[in-house]
């Protein structure tokens, strides 16, 4: 017997007291829902061009992908809130998180990126370039010295922001 599983990837919000003009949009890490849809695209390495022409991991980049068009809905349904898109994500989306802070970046929002240990996104390019398009002081990257995950993919691929290493736990 086959059981529809459905679990949300992200939510895009409006901010609330202070933050009304704001935009928080959070994604969640890997879950076993969905038939392990999630662990698919945590494994499914190799590299693709993104949604702005860099080099992203495949599976986080078709994870962002899956999701622009309702991202794209709730931009165009906001169209009021002109201050900042917080772009928010733990574990593998922290990683789509980066993917989509990089994309709303090239639309002309201003973004912060917080992420909570995520694997890491791009290749060196993409991590200088969402760097220097976000602003480094734009871009807080936390991790746990033990936790494997930002540890991987290895080389080539890299975390944002370039210019320090994150907030270690």
């Amino acid at each position: 017997r086959i059981i529809n599983a459905r679990a949300g990837f992200g939510i895009c919000v409006r901010g609330g007291t202070g933050y009304e003009k704001d935009i928080f949009i959070m994604f969640r890490g890997t879950t076993m829902s969905n038939y392990g849809a999630d662990v698919i695209s945590d494994v499914r390495l190799g590299v693709e061009t993104s949604k702005t022409g860099l080099p992203v991991h495949v599976g986080f980049n078709h994870a962002f992908c899956s999701m622009l068009p309702d991202i794209r809905e709730f931009l165009g349904m906001n169209l009021d809130a002109t201050s900042t898109v917080h772009v928010i994500g733990h574990s593998l989306g922290g990683a789509v998180a980066a993917i989509a802070a990089d994309w709303l970046s090239s639309q002309g929002k201003r973004v912060k990126l917080y992420t909570f240990g995520a694997p890491k996104p791009g290749l060196e390019f993409f991590a200088d370039r969402l760097t220097t398009k976000l602003g480094a002081e734009n871009i807080y990257r936390v991790y746990h010295a033990t936790d494997v995950v930002p540890m991987v993919p290895v080389y080539p691929f890299a975390h944002s922001p370039t210019s320090h290493c994150g907030y270690q736990l």
